[in-house]
């Protein structure tokens, strides 16, 4: 939950113990977790090569529509803004 300040809004985008494909997410590792935001901006058309994440990962998709395919599953998913 996060504190009121006056002047400030905040706006959960995404909560969830799911990834995108609907899979229960891990429990975290023994370690130091490390967080990360990047923002990636893919043209119209464009077409990123296979590839997997080595770490846990979202997506929040601003404009447009983003289509993934999860190859081990043979599923397409399309993700739309917000």
């Amino acid at each position: 939950m996060q504190e009121e300040v006056k002047g400030v809004k905040f706006k959960t985008l995404v909560a969830s113990t799911k990834d995108w494909a609907g899979d229960t997410l891990p429990s975290p590792a023994a370690g130091q977790p490390e967080l990360s935001i990047v923002e990636v901006t893919i043209a119209p058309g464009a077409r990123l090569p296979v590839h997997k994440h080595p770490v846990l990962n979202g997506v929040y998709v601003l404009k447009g529509s983003l289509k993934v395919t999860l190859i081990d599953r043979k599923e397409t998913l399309t993700l739309d803004e917000g």
